[in-house]
């Protein structure tokens, strides 16, 4: 081949190899900016639900209609909630029939939210075997 195709082959070879580098290193330092957006966007929907809760008191005592509540507001927010008793028990859930569901008490935002704080975690999920992130807030 001759040296007047070589050096521009060269050049575009570098700079696919510089953009690349630049791409990867951008991922890597914006995914946890990206992740913490999330954890805070999703303890913001977790309030706007309880207060929801909150607002509708005895209107959603029974298991019934505090299942169809969280089924339909996990519909409309394209995100799924889960309510859980004090003992760990899942009392609703947006995606799944809570009575098929494992008790929750040992998930590491479930003890911090049963504390009393709001409870933030990113783990595997051993259902779907991926990397997830899960929010969980005390309801009054």
């Amino acid at each position: 081949m001759r040296l007047r195709w070589r050096l521009p082959l060269a050049f575009i070879l570098a700079t696919a190899v510089l953009a690349g580098i630049v791409a990867l290193v951008s991922a890597l330092m914006l995914r946890p900016l990206f992740l913490d957006r999330l954890e805070d966007d999703m303890a913001r929907q977790a309030r706007q639900y309880a207060a929801v809760l909150a607002h509708n008191g005895s209107d959603v005592d029974d298991a019934q209609t505090l299942q169809d509540l969280t089924a339909a507001l996990g519909t409309a927010g394209d995100i799924r909630l889960t309510i859980i008793a004090s003992d760990g028990t899942v009392l609703a859930d947006s995606e799944t029939d809570p009575a098929l569901m494992e008790n929750h008490r040992d998930r590491p935002e479930v003890r911090q939210a049963l504390a009393g704080n709001e409870g933030r975690s990113r783990r595997e999920s051993t259902t779907l075997d991926r990397l997830l992130v899960y929010v969980a807030i005390p309801l009054p």
